[in-house]
């Protein structure tokens, strides 16, 4: 999946762009648990003709700048 973001990965980011180290227990999913979850942007992107501008990356910065 392009520009797709496991929890995992945002973790790992965050720990990146925060220089901290985030503790955090895997547990087994569970049957009522969704497998995947992706926001889709066609159609935002078709009606608005709309394309998103910054990275994750880029984002999360930004949003982490705007909470301070």
């Amino acid at each position: 999946m392009a520009n797709s973001l496991s929890l995992l990965e945002l973790f790992r980011l965050l720990e990146e762009i925060l220089d901290i180290s985030l503790e955090f227990t895997k547990l087994p999913p569970r049957a009522s648990d969704q497998k995947v979850f992706v926001a889709d942007l066609h159609k935002v992107e078709q009606l608005l003709e709309w394309q998103p501008k910054l990275t994750s990356r880029e984002g999360i910065i930004a949003m982490l700048e705007w909470l301070k």
